[in-house]
């Protein structure tokens, strides 16, 4: 068997909030929310790619999980403007994908209370948003 390249969109250009204003844990869990892959390569490294907004007031990244196992982290932008949008990846290794669904779960963080910039009203949470996250991979093939 070969094994070519392939990728699966997780999520488009339609951003989801996480934290206070959001939900404090995003898990794409739900039967209609999995993503699916078919007979992935699991010797193969894999990544994700994303776009993330906001994480500015933290100290601490965020932890990101596929099918319930630590994969990387969302790195934080500490002062950043909160309106500008940044590309990120997590590198994974292949072993970690399902041959069918997959689930990826990424959680809130608590924000820099020390920081008198953002004052008392700003929640617990460092609210944020992701869009276009993309799972890439490999998988196996038939050959003739």
């Amino acid at each position: 068997m070969a094994s070519v390249a392939d990728f699966v969109v997780i999520r488009g250009e339609t951003p989801v909030k996480i934290g206070d204003d959001g939900n404090l844990t995003w898990e794409i869990g739900e039967p209609q929310n999995r993503f699916n892959i078919r007979d992935p390569d699991t010797q193969r490294d894999c990544f994700l790619a994303f776009m993330v907004r906001g994480l500015t007031q933290v100290h601490a990244d965020v932890a990101v999980k596929i099918n319930n196992q630590h994969v990387g982290t969302i790195r934080r932008y500490y002062h950043a403007d909160s309106r500008n949008w940044f590309t990120q990846t997590i590198h994974f290794l292949g072993e970690i994908l399902n041959n069918g669904y997959n689930e990826l779960q990424v959680d809130a963080v608590q924000r820099d209370f020390t920081d008198e910039r953002y004052g008392s009203d700003s929640g617990v949470f460092d609210d944020f948003e992701l869009k276009n996250i993309v799972c890439h991979f490999h998988h196996d093939t038939e050959t003739e």
